[in-house]
């Protein structure tokens, strides 16, 4: 009888000691989560982590986790709200853009109401054409950008990277005339084949081209090796290491460019995700180079040569 009563003390002994650890166990975890609570209120507009007091690893590992979602979170907000600051300059300025050639082409053409001369008549008219040009200009960039970012789908296909460079080339080449300057032009003679997508491509060419002649001074030059690698550059005043690592973020523009609306090298960039290329720039003193490279895209005729 004595045995049995011992046992049972024993039994209890072990039971109100567990009973006990587990009460201060789950006092711990409850302080810890009330601690990681408060954290979370602080945290959510600073860059506190969450951290715990106790050893337990489910509640080390909720901390981890909530850490790691904390600093996504930050990283996110953060990208928002740059975003957002770009966004409302750009729409600024982009109704500043807009208006500017609205707004002349409506005056030369009250000019025109007003002359007999058949000279200034000319010269009015050929003035607001030019106005009215330059808006049209800007409303088919705004949309080439909107229609890049509508995930529009790539037509795969065999393309040529040659052909469709030499085709933006000569699209661009009366504009490299009225610059007063000849592009340095290196293509090969053979085709180099790519898994593309011939329209996108000659987009992508247009806007880089088009983005070396609104910011560049002189030296343009357009190259592409049997690589699938393709180089558009030119000689640029003004430009930093700050101005090329953003220069492929939407509504960017440098200080000297103020005529566009910074989309152009955007929509180069969202279209060469999307033909699986890749795209980036780089100044070597005063020589701007945007490569695009598509040697991951060749066929596998290109690949055997």
């Amino acid at each position: 009888m004595e045995t049995v009563l011992a046992i049972a003390i024993c039994v209890a002994a072990v039971c109100a000691a567990a009973a006990l650890a587990l009460s201060v166990k789950t006092i711990a975890v409850r302080r810890t989560l009330a601690d990681m609570a408060d954290t979370l209120e602080e945290a959510e507009d600073s860059n506190v982590v969450v951290r715990v007091r106790t050893r337990d690893k489910a509640v080390r590992a909720a901390a981890e986790a909530l850490n790691d979602e904390l600093t996504k979170l930050r990283k996110a907000r953060s990208e928002y709200s740059q975003g957002s600051r770009d966004l409302d300059t750009a729409i600024v300025n982009m109704a500043h853009d807009l208006r500017t050639p609205l707004t002349a082409a409506l005056g030369w053409l009250e000019l025109c109401d007003k002359t007999d001369d058949p000279v200034k008549l000319h010269g009015y008219a050929q003035a607001a054409r030019d106005a009215a040009t330059r808006l049209k200009e800007l409303t088919e960039e705004l949309f080439g950008y909107a229609l890049a970012h509508e995930k529009e789908k790539p037509e795969f296909d065999r393309a040529d990277l040659t052909e469709a460079l030499r085709r933006a080339v000569l699209a661009s080449y009366a504009a490299f005339g009225l610059k007063g300057v000849e592009p340095k032009i290196d293509l090969p003679d053979a085709p180099v084949w790519a898994i593309s997508d011939c329209r996108m491509l000659e987009r992508i060419f247009d806007n880089i081209i088009s983005n070396a002649l609104k910011y560049g001074k002189d030296g343009f030059f357009v190259s592409l090796d049997e690589k699938g690698v393709v180089k558009i550059g030119n000689n640029c005043e003004g430009l930093d290491s700050v101005d090329v690592a953003r220069m492929f973020d939407r509504f960017f523009t440098v200080k000297n460019a103020r005529s566009s609306s910074g989309l152009g090298l955007s929509i180069a960039k969202t279209l060469t995700a999307r033909l699986g290329g890749k795209i980036y720039a780089d100044l070597d003193k005063d020589v701007l180079t945007v490569t695009v490279d598509f040697s991951q895209t060749l066929c596998e005729i290109a690949r055997e040569k």
